[in-house]
């Protein structure tokens, strides 16, 4: 369930209140509350306040920087604006996605809005994602109301073509939204210039975000729990430049350590040093619970027990809540490990045990699929070289996600497996797309390729994909030899429907409209028993 703000001027939601706009992680569109350890740093916060009159703000540095921390400051602290908030994930790389969680963040300050795009994200309809794009941005336009979206962690979208191109057009058409980008790299979004040139955007970098010796004091003594001399916090903010990340792990190691972390930094040096000061000083069972639950987006015990198999978690997750190994309760009993910690240790159990690291990828996967988050599913196994569970995610999700338009994420799922992989039924999927995109040769290609692999249950796809071909070709006598074969060899009511669609058109086209009406209605009939009263493509 989501939840909006009821008074959208204050930027974070004073009380929960239900939206019609559907998403699997509520907690990414929710400004995360502030921490009791958080220093506040008002030179950043004014200077981000002062800068809400351009239409994009890049802030941009290396992970360990604080930039989520000064954006939680400053959702919490600026009162001008109505805030929208979207954490990405890895997830996030598949636009349809995105475009979900856009839409929801921002229904969340505009209840109902966002009607008309709800309707489509809800829908089962073959809606291209242009068209979906575009109905956000028309009904985000259509608020009239300024506003601030928040993106963070935008680099893991970064270069993504339809992301970055609805991103564009969002700055360039939608001048009551102003957008706040966190990344670790700078932005690759088109028309960056123009605006540049226009004074439309402006950016804090790493230098600006680099920690002054007040703010490190103010850090280290709520850290430590005991006054740190200002000499001293200015001494470790020269030697880590400022990098927060590394005078915090540096304060909770020995002199060699500090020594280390602090002459070199970087991410590497912040992986090293949780290798060696933090995960290898935990227990051998706490270690393979950090492993295998950072594979999940949330930490719930019953959750982590039921996918993992285990009956352990709650244990397990309160002695790292007492570890205080970087982990943070999002919600009563859910908790997210911090960002960084959680990329740590996934790249360190797919390196240490690669075996284990696909078995909880699967397990991952297949809890995925049961609640049709087709795309977290796809992803973890492509992560993990799991192909064959990649391919078993497309044969799932592959026509629901058909069904509702999402070409743009499949021709990616695609892209990702080689035609090897492919058996008949996946083979006639991705043919089924190159025809949506009009490219009837590489239908052709692949239809054949798919014949070669064809097995008894996969007959009525194939033809009825051939049928398309040839319609789509303008051969229709050849087309309804094909659909015809597809209606003999259906299994089911929807393939027959489908069969008959194909031969209503065809004869339709050939100039018999009194028997393309014929067949419409038996089609009609066979859906409406299924309770679909619209006939597959």
């Amino acid at each position: 369930m989501l939840w909006y703000n009821p008074i959208p001027f204050l930027g974070v939601a004073n009380w929960p209140t239900p939206t019609a706009m559907h998403v699997d992680f509520d907690y990414k569109i929710r400004v995360p509350q502030r921490s009791d350890a958080a220093v506040a740093r008002p030179r950043l916060i004014e200077r981000l306040r002062g800068l809400t009159t351009r239409r994009l703000v890049t802030i941009t540095a290396p992970a360990g920087y604080g930039k989520t921390t000064l954006l939680v400051e400053f959702a919490h602290a600026q009162r001008e604006l109505p805030l929208a908030w979207y954490s990405l994930d890895q997830y996030d790389i598949d636009p349809w996605q995105f475009l979900a969680y856009i839409a929801a963040a921002v229904e969340q300050v505009f209840p109902g809005a966002l009607s008309t795009s709800a309707a489509l994200f809800a829908g089962t309809s073959l809606t291209p994602f242009a068209t979906a794009a575009a109905s956000v941005l028309r009904e985000i336009y259509a608020i009239g109301q300024t506003f601030i979206l928040v993106i963070d962690d935008w680099h893991l979208v970064d270069g993504v073509q339809d992301i970055s191109d609805f991103l564009a057009t969002l700055l360039v058409r939608c001048q009551n939204c102003r957008v706040v980008l966190a990344s670790r790299i700078y932005p690759s979004l088109p028309d960056l210039m123009l605006l540049a040139a226009r004074r439309q955007m402006a950016g804090i970098d790493e230098e600006l975000l680099r920690f002054t010796a007040d703010e490190v004091s103010a850090v280290l003594s709520l850290e430590l729990n005991r006054a740190i001399p200002l000499d001293q916090a200015a001494a470790l903010a020269e030697r880590a430049n400022g990098w927060i990340a590394g005078i915090l792990l540096a304060a909770q190691a020995d002199t060699s350590a500090q020594a280390s972390l602090l002459n070199r930094g970087g991410e590497r040096q912040i992986y090293r040093f949780l290798a060696e000061q933090v995960l290898d000083q935990q227990p051998a069972a706490i270690r393979t619970f950090m492993f295998a639950s950072s594979l999940l987006d949330e930490l719930v015990a019953e959750h982590c027990d039921r996918v993992l198999g285990r009956s352990d978690s709650a244990t397990m997750i309160d002695a790292i809540v007492r570890r205080r190994n970087f982990i943070v309760e999002i919600a009563p009993g859910t908790y997210r490990y911090l960002p960084l910690f959680r990329e740590f240790l996934q790249e360190r159990f797919a390196s240490t045990d690669p075996g284990a690291f696909r078995q909880v990828a699967r397990a991952v996967a297949d809890y995925a699929c049961g609640e049709k988050r087709w795309s977290q599913a796809f992803d973890i196994c492509i992560r993990s070289g799991d192909t064959a569970g990649a391919c078993d995610v497309l044969r799932l999700g592959g026509e629901e996600m058909y069904a509702s338009g999402r070409i743009e994420t499949l021709e990616r799922w695609f892209a990702e497996l080689t035609l090897d992989a492919l058996d008949a039924p996946l083979l006639t999927l991705k043919a089924r797309i190159a025809l949506n995109r009009g490219l009837i040769h590489e239908a052709e290609a692949l239809a054949d390729v798919a014949q070669q692999r064809l097995g008894a249950d996969d007959e009525p796809v194939f033809w009825l994909l051939r049928a398309q071909i040839e319609r789509v070709a303008g051969r229709y006598n050849a087309a309804v030899q094909h659909g015809a074969r597809a209606l003999d060899v259906a299994r089911h009511d929807a393939q027959r429907a489908a069969a008959l669609n194909v031969l209503a058109t065809c004869e339709l086209r050939a100039g018999n409209p009194a028997r393309s009406i014929e067949l419409l209605k038996e089609a009609l009939l066979l859906e409406q028993q299924r309770g679909d009263s619209t006939p597959l493509p």
